[in-house]
């Protein structure tokens, strides 16, 4: 007979939340959300919690997602880096991940990224508006967006992926590129306000 296959470890709740958290995959900008469901270990592409799939436990620190090759395993932080989430099966190198901290953008800091934004490559313009926890994006024929802050000047959202603020030397805010599965780097820039460009309304 065949040796029976090792056995999957059933990890603690503690550890399981140890492993909760945001993953960025830091050249990409792809996010994966691991989070904890009645006490199984959940992922979800991006910085939400929504839908997802369990993963099952291999031993302490693998885990697979059923009926695919993929393997997940963490890698634990060490004093130069933070815990890492290193995914094989998937494609023919590793995807490496790296925990995000829990991150708030000050009100300040959302008040900078306010304003329009122009793509020339997509020939249209979108709108920026702080909101009490972070961002509202405005696009031509669609819901306005929720964008979560996960790191100083970037920004989560759905369909959007994750969009970075570009920012000048003197540290105004010139732009953003914007990261999704379909489209890497695009750029829009920050149009001119009416008021910069001397045709302020209200002026007399």
């Amino acid at each position: 007979m065949p040796a029976a296959g090792p056995q999957a470890v059933a990890p603690t709740p503690a550890r399981l939340e140890a492993y909760a958290g945001l993953y960025r995959e830091p050249a990409t900008e792809g996010l994966l959300r691991l989070y904890v469901k009645d006490g199984v270990l959940m992922g979800s592409p991006g910085a939400g919690a929504d839908g997802g799939w369990a993963v099952t436990p291999i031993d302490a620190r693998r885990f697979s997602i059923p009926t695919t090759p993929i393997v997940l395993e963490f890698v634990p932080a060490t004093s130069r880096t933070p815990m890492r989430l290193r995914i094989t099966g998937e494609r023919p190198a590793p995807d490496v991940l790296d925990r995000l901290e829990p991150f708030t953008a000050s009100p300040a800091a959302l008040a900078a990224c306010a304003g329009t934004y122009v793509s020339p490559e997509l020939d249209t313009s979108y709108t920026v508006t702080p909101t009490r926890h972070g961002l509202s994006l405005a696009i031509p024929g669609r819901a306005a967006l929720d964008l979560t802050p996960i790191l100083a000047d970037r920004f989560s959202g759905p369909l959007v992926g994750v969009i970075r603020f570009v920012r000048r030397p003197g540290g105004g805010v010139a732009g953003f590129t914007l990261n999704t599965n379909g489209a890497r780097g695009l750029r829009f820039a920050r149009a001119a306000s009416p008021k910069a460009m001397g045709t302020d309304p209200g002026a007399k």
